[in-house]
């Protein structure tokens, strides 16, 4: 999963198990590395799991620095009651009840203020989660090619 493999591995389990976010440096160390592994690809990168205001501003200076377009969000937003339902259903071992609503927890103290970040900057897309998942794609595609990023 990671390139010290089974020691970093293990600690990113425990840590998804206890319903918490890897460390900032980690999942930044992660971004940086993909985003300059195809930096020279004339076309937009897609990360999945930017969470914290400190990562967009770290990635948003790689991408200036580079030249490339800004660092958009997608939020693909969802009710808390169906974000519990649809976590419980898929049958994984860390998701208890308890570890969902501490996610959920982490999810407004770390998530929602990068998305009021991406807001404020205007550089966020919300996508109503509550549709099919093939409708919810297109609907990111057309929003993506309205901002010319497909």
């Amino acid at each position: 999963m990671f390139w010290d493999g089974y020691i970093t591995t293990i600690k990113v389990q425990k840590t998804m198990e206890l319903g918490e976010l890897v460390p900032n440096w980690l999942s930044t160390t992660m971004y940086i590395n993909k985003i300059l592994s195809c930096i020279h690809i004339n076309k937009s990168i897609i990360i999945d799991g930017v969470r914290r205001v400190k990562q967009v501003k770290m990635l948003t200076e790689i991408l200036n620095w580079h030249e490339r377009n800004l660092l958009i969000g997608i939020h693909i937003n969802v009710v808390e009651e169906e974000v519990f339902k649809r976590l419980k259903s898929r049958n994984r071992h860390d998701d208890n009840d308890e570890a969902i609503k501490h996610r959920m927890e982490v999810f407004k103290k770390e998530v929602i203020p990068t998305l009021k970040y991406f807001e404020k900057e205007n550089r966020l897309i919300t996508i109503n989660g509550h549709d099919k998942p093939e409708i919810i794609f297109e609907n990111i595609k057309t929003e993506l090619k309205i901002r010319k990023l497909i």
